[in-house]
This record gives C-alpha cells, structure tokens and sequence, in this order.
C-alpha cells in the first residue's frame, strides 16, 4: 500500500506550536466588567446583529494560522511519498545513488573456472555500469575498494554523456591490489559517504566480496567458533555498522562473487634464526608454510633463494589440513651489506601467497667491545688476550664476531650504541655515570658479561647492587677465596639443564668438566627474592662445600648481564681446555637480546626509518618494486633526536630500495621487504546464515554472481516539500487578505 514517512519525523513534533495561535484567540475573548450606559443600547442592538458574522471570520482566521504553523512544522520533517507495486511507476522513475564496495584483495585472484574471481567481477560490474547507462543514465554511482576505501575510484558520478566514459574507463584500469581487506574500516568509509548529504533520497548500497571467513566474520562471531580473549570494539562491530548503513541505504545487496573451493597453501613466515647476520659465517633460517584447506598436503617443495645465487630446495614430506609445516635452510653471506631473499612454495590455486620476500643486513659479525682492567700484565698472560683469541679466533673460518679492546679508562667516553656485546675484564670498578649509561644499553637489548678477579673492588660493585633501579650485578660479593698456591681446586657445576651456554658442560661425566680445574674465585650470594622474583638464574657453582655461585644471569630490561666470578687466566686452566672456546662463542651468539633486525613489513604498512641527522643528510630516494623511483624528506618530530623518513605508498609486494646521501657525499642503499598479509591465504567462506545472524536487524539481500540492476523490493521514495511549500504560501496569504478584509471593514 501507499504510505506517507518522513525524514525527520522528529520534527512532526513541532505541529504542537498550533497552540499558540489557540491559545491568543482564547485570550482575546477575555470577559471584561460591563458597566450599564442607557446610550449604549442602541449599538448594544447593531451588534448583535453581526456578532454570528464576527465568529465565523475569527474562526476561519485562526484555523489559517493554526495550518500555517502545521504546514511548516511538516516542511522541516521533509514527508516522503512511498508508493505501492501498483502506484509506483512514477516512483521508479527516481533517481538512486549507488554505493559499491568492491573487494580488490589478493585472495580475489582465486581460479573460478577459466578466471579469477576478480576477473569476474570486474567483468559483470563493467555489464552492470552499461546497462545503467542505457536505462537509468540519471543515477549515480560511487564505487569504494578495500585496499584504500578512502580515496573513492568514484565519487557520485553521474552515467550520461561523457561522465558514462569516464566511469568505465576508471573501472576498465582496476587491478587486484595487495593489501588484505579490512571490511570494518572499509565499511565505516562507505558509512561516511552516506552520512554525506547529497540531495539523494534513494540509496543502495552494494557489497562485492568473495565471503571469506577472515573478512566477515566479527571479532565475537570468532569466538563462538573457539576460545578467544578478542572482543570487537563498538565502533568495528559489522553487526552494528551494517545496522547503521540500513539506516540510511535500502536496501544493502551483497554479491557472493567468490569460489567454493577453499583447498590453499600458503608461505606464512622466514625466519631467521640468529641474532644478528655476519659475513661468512652461516646463518640459519626456517621457513613456515600453513595449509588452509581442509585436506592434508603431501611433498610440498620449497625452494629458498638469495640474490643472483642458485636456489636451495627442500621437500615438506605433509602438512596437515588448518595446521603449518616449517622447514630449516642454512646460507652464508659471503660479503656485508644489505641481502634479498625470496622464498617460494610450488604454484596451487591462489598464486599471490606463495611467495615471500625478506631482507637484513649482514655485518662483519657481532660489535663486541671488550674493556680490559689489567691492560698492565704481560700479554702472554693476558686475560684480555685470551678472550679476544677465543671470541674471534685467527684463520680461515670466521666466528662472525667482530671484536674491539679498549683500557678501562678509554672505555668511560664510549659511545656504547654500536655494540651488541660488552666484555667487562677483571675491571676495577664502573663510575655512576658510566654504570647509568650501561644499565640503560643493557635495558635497551645489550649484553653484558663480566668476568671477575684481582683487581675487582667489591666495595664498588656491592654499592651498585644495593642502589635502587640501579643494580646491574646479580650477585653481593665477598672475598677471594680458594688456594693461592694453586695446588687445589673445585670444578665447574652446571644448574640449567641446556641452558645455550653451558651446553657443551652438560651430562653426567662430562670429559670437559673433569678437565676444567678452578683454584680460586669470588664468593657470593644471590638473594632468594631475586631467585624467586625470576629475573636472576645461578647457571653453575663451584664444587666447594659452599656451592658458590660460579656463573650468573640476571635480566635487565630487554637485556642480559653475565657474571663468572673467576679470573680464567689466572685462577683457572680452563683456557688449555676446547670447551673455552666453545662456550666463550655461545656467550657471544646467546648475550644479545632479540633476533636479527629484518626489514620486512606487510603490504600497506608506511616505511619508516630513523637517521641519525650528524651522518646523513634530509633528502632521500625510494625505489619501489615497481613504477619509478620517488623523493621523500626526513623530517624531524618535536621530541626526537633522529631523522624519520615515512612514506605510506607501500602498495606493492617485492624490495623497496632507500637511497640515502652522507653530509660526505656518499650514497648508502637500505633494502626493505613488502608481503602479503600472512592470513590471506585462508579461503574458507563465511555462510549466509551467519552473516544473515549477524545483520538480523538490516536490510540485506543476498545475491549469487550477478549484480542486480534494480535491489528494491518496493518502489523509491519521493519527497513532498514542494507541495507543502505551496500549500504554506497559499495558506498565508488567505490568512493576510482575510485578516485585511476584516481589519478594513472595522
């Protein structure tokens, strides 16, 4: 049936100002006093006779008024005409904004048939756009994507004359993008599109998608399915923004353009296993790959590439269905600097997850700086020697550890940035202001070993450990203890099963530990509240009856402190022994914190990078995968001591190359890797009857393949002001003339 709405029906509301105009009439016929005057009869008599006359005019006056005041209070409510089947062919006739979201994301490339699913739906929405131009040429449509719903492809374009060409042109250039879809963010953009005003009365609003589970489905949809602490925020809830969007488009067409199939492989991760990347030493990676289907996959191979170099291949003997599979790979870079890896499974149904690229650089080997406390001894006997001997020993095969030696007084003015490592040698004692500077590099990710002895003031280093927020040392020391005449000795007695740096110490009878012989050392302790608090370990004790504490972890902020209470040259032979050499490199590759620092981000993600404004200069240069090279400037932030260098344009998968200039004048490349997000890969669909659930309160019809050309159900509205406008016009002006003609005749 036909109806009558409004837009704002709130504003009906303002119909109750009728009254006023009620409420003067009622006062202007106040009773007054009557006072008898025998002169008055006469006009008392000539009254009368017009008073029926006088009445009726009030009343005609004051229900003008009262339909004035009516007919304005209807206008600002802007009434809607809503036509039945039957009475609506005028109606029809309306114009309607189209509003169409177009899924753009990488898992849109999907085979259905002899093309993707972008494919077709590219194809039917270039059908649906001409067919609009042949029978609604006064429509308008708005075309949205996911990979950057805020920049419109099309913004109320209108399809007649050359306006229809350009719509086709901007749709015919449309490509699958690489970033993933975001449909909360992508459908609050649609939202604020249709909070805009436009004059448009008619909306419909458009959603092409492949129906993806990973897309759809809302952060408490997710944790029906299995246990999860997520919970959607109000404002990202496709529930409540769908409810929203009906609101002001009717009604929401969704169009399933997707592909059953769901069976996908997917390269998810490289990793690399090390701590940092060191010339022509061998660095181990693994690389993960994830079924997303739901059957199990059988010698997948994967083939691990660097640069120029030939590939190295490895075969996944099976990975079970929803479950990952991760493969190792050993390299060794033979020269520093930047390196490209590019890591790739064999080819399935959705081509763009089955590549991932990754890149770091590769230094010379670990910064170890090592401070020697006793520089005065004879070399031969050096601590200090022997350290720097076993932490980057001479030939031909490299450690990967790059190490400098400094006197302790030349280590107060160091800048300690550049180091991975820091070696403390017997040192006397460590001054406030470098204990400051040390806890913080240690707190930032730094790795501190100190190894104990004669020349220690354990004064100094207690004082340390009682100061609050200051302390660095695990352990309060005591004396020297052991035989001075190096005739006794204990051994080495390891705690942590496993532990990296005493793995080679482990075992009951191990050769190693019988040969290790410690004739004197620190004695110590380590408070039980440390020990329970979890941040400070006892790695071995000595064998004496005392157990005292030989080696100890404490962390320190993302950080390590290492502390051996011996002095290995001069109280032990344990430099005579293999497993010296051993450890003291497991020291060095287990102290730093993290792992190596990669320059990968997904798709999307801005390129940020920090310079240091004494070294480099503001200009800079980005080489993107594809497309020509780019300017960008570092610019400074207001509380920042560093440069930053941010670009957003990171739309493409594969190597971003910074090129950087020195106030020198010489040019520096920094390489940067792009992926795909990793969950794209997971092709399960979301079915009608959840999404149908979670939008109950909307609008929304579902359609399979084809965009429909008219959605509604029931014929489009049509406005009524201009007539209510006439009607206000019409009614003022009987009500002038009538108040004009009574005036005149009084």
């Amino acid at each position: 049936m036909s109806a009558i709405s409004a837009i704002n029906p709130a504003l009906l509301f303002g119909a109750a100002l009728i009254a006023f105009p009620i409420l003067i009439h009622l006062l202007s016929k106040r009773r007054f006093t009557m006072v008898e005057w025998a002169a008055m009869d006469f006009l008392l008599a000539a009254d009368r006779k017009n008073r029926r006359r006088i009445r009726i005019e009030h009343l005609l006056l004051l229900l003008l008024r009262c339909l004035a005041v009516l007919f304005i209070a209807v206008l600002v409510s802007r009434p809607l005409f809503e036509p039945s089947d039957a009475s609506g062919r005028v109606g029809q006739a309306a114009p309607l904004e189209r509003i169409i979201v177009l899924d753009d994301s990488p898992s849109m490339t999907v085979q259905t048939g002899p093309e993707t699913s972008f494919g077709h739906v590219h194809d039917s929405l270039l059908a649906f756009v001409n067919k609009l131009i042949e029978e609604r040429p006064g429509d308008t449509i708005t075309l949205l994507t996911t990979s950057n719903p805020h920049r419109p492809v099309l913004s109320g374009q209108y399809l007649s004359d050359q306006q229809a060409d350009q719509a086709l042109e901007r749709i015919e250039e449309l490509e699958v993008s690489h970033r993933a879809a975001d449909m909360p963010q992508t459908l609050l953009a649609a939202e604020r599109v249709l909070a805009t005003p436009d004059g448009h009365l008619n909306r419909a609003l458009y959603i092409l998608s492949d129906m993806r589970r990973r897309d759809w489905l809302s952060a408490l949809e997710r944790s029906d399915q299995g246990p999860s602490d997520m919970q959607p925020a109000p404002h990202r809830d496709l529930g409540s923004i769908v409810s929203r969007l009906a609101q002001m488009a009717d009604p929401i067409v969704m169009v399933d353009v997707g592909s059953p199939k769901v069976e996908n492989l997917a390269l998810t991760d490289v990793t690399s296993m090390e701590k940092s990347l060191a010339a022509s030493v061998p660095t181990r990676f693994e690389v993960t790959v994830t079924n997303f289907g739901d059957q199990e996959a059988r010698e997948v191979g994967v083939r691990f590439t660097t640069g120029k170099g030939m590939p190295l291949s490895q075969i996944i003997d099976a990975i079970p269905a929803g479950q990952s599979s991760s493969v190792p790979f050993a390299y060794t870079f033979r020269e520093p600097g930047a390196v490209q890896v590019e890591v790739e499974i064999d080819t399935d149904g959705l081509l763009s997850d089955n590549r991932r690229y990754w890149t770091a650089g590769v230094s010379q080997g670990v910064p170890i700086l090592l401070v020697d406390g006793k520089p005065s001894t004879p070399r031969a006997n050096s601590e200090a020697l022997y350290l720097v001997r076993a932490l980057a020993p001479p030939g031909d095969v490299l450690s990967g550890n790059v190490v400098e030696m400094v006197t302790e007084n030349q280590f107060e003015g160091i800048s300690l940035e550049s180091y991975q490592v820091i070696v403390l040698c017997n040192v006397y004692r460590i001054s406030n202001n470098r204990r400051k500077a040390l806890n913080a590099w240690v707190s930032d990710g730094g790795g501190l070993v100190m190894f104990l002895g004669d020349e220690v003031d354990e004064l100094s280093y207690n004082q340390q450990e009682d100061e609050l927020g200051g302390s660095l040392m695990p352990l309060k020391l005591n004396t020297i203890t052991g035989d001075p005449s190096l005739r006794n000795w204990v051994q080495l007695v390891p705690q942590s099963s496993q532990h990296p740096v005493l793995r080679i110490l482990e075992g009951g009878q191990n050769p190693f530990l019988e040969a290790i012989k410690i004739f004197r050392w620190w004695s110590g302790s380590v408070s039980a509240d440390a020990l329970n608090a979890g941040h400070t370990a006892v790695l071995a004790t000595y064998s004496d009856p005392e157990a005292s504490p030989a080696i100890i972890e404490k962390s320190v902020g993302a950080g390590r402190v290492l502390v051996v209470t011996t002095a290995i040259a001069d109280w032990t032979n344990w430099t005579s022994d293999p497993s010296f050499v051993v450890t003291l490199l497991e020291i060095a590759r287990y102290m730093p914190a993290g792992t190596v620092q990669q320059r990968v981000w997904t798709v999307g993600t801005p390129l940020r990078y920090h310079l240091d404004p004494g070294e480099y200069g503001t200009d800079a240069t980005i080489v993107p995968p594809h497309g020509a090279s780019r300017s960008v400037r570092a610019m400074r932030g207001p509380n920042s001591k560093h440069l930053l260098i941010e670009d957003d344009r990171t739309d493409d998968v594969g190597f971003y190359r910074l090129e950087l200039t020195t106030h020198t004048g010489m040019k520096e490349e920094m390489l940067f890797a792009a992926n795909i997000d990793p969950t794209e890969g997971d092709l399960h669909r979301v079915d009608q009857i959840t999404l149908a659930r979670q939008f109950a309160s909307a609008n929304v019809q579902f359609v399979q393949g084809q965009i429909p050309l008219t959605p509604r159900a029931d014929p489009a509205r049509t406005e009524l002001w201009r007539a209510v406008l006439i009607a206000i016009v019409v009614v003022l002006c009987l009500e002038q003339l009538l108040a004009w003609t009574i005036g005149r005749r009084r």
